[in-house]
């Protein structure tokens, strides 16, 4: 099954494997999952959308606030443009798994922000924003749930944003 019959707008799908970034995402509180390749992706901003982990094995899937484009804050319009998904209440290494990002819903353009903490501030406002479009378009199921994690992935304090798709098929 593939979560996209859940919401009819699927705007862009990247597959890619993983890579190391700079970690600034993880020193604000928002650990990502980084594509080095988006050009799936026409537009840059910040996107709704559904990871699948190792989509040819049918792996779980986790909601994701997503980022495309140069990073404006930090490096300006000429640096590296990235893909970097945010997954919802996950804690784990998926450093070098492949993953497959759906995205359906373009909550905002990129932005370049005066400083950290006013980047901070809107990156909450885009992660409620992507767990309300969650619950909206009958993927919620991903957000908080109590599911098993597959091997690789620890269980936190906060409940995972994962469905394992092997044991859940729905129409």
């Amino acid at each position: 099954m593939t979560i996209e019959s859940h919401t009819n707008n699927l705007i862009a799908v990247v597959e890619g494997k993983v890579q190391h970034g700079d970690r600034r995402g993880r020193e604000l509180g928002f650990p990502t999952a980084n594509i080095h390749d988006p050009d799936a992706v026409r537009l840059d901003g910040v996107y709704a959308g559904i990871l699948h982990v190792g989509p040819t094995d049918d792996g779980p899937s986790y909601v994701a606030a997503v980022s495309v484009g140069h990073r404006p804050t930090f490096y300006g319009a000429n640096a590296l443009r990235l893909l970097e998904a945010h997954l919802l209440d996950f804690s784990g290494d998926l450093y070098g798994r492949r993953v497959r990002i759906e995205l359906h819903s373009r909550l905002r353009p990129q932005r370049k922000y005066v400083d950290d903490l006013t980047l901070v501030r809107q990156l909450r406002l885009d992660v409620e924003a992507t767990r309300a479009w969650a619950f909206a378009n009958g993927v919620g199921d991903l957000v908080g749930n109590n599911l098993r994690i597959r091997q690789g992935f620890r269980r936190t304090t906060a409940t995972p944003s994962v469905r394992d798709r092997s044991s859940s098929k729905e129409a």
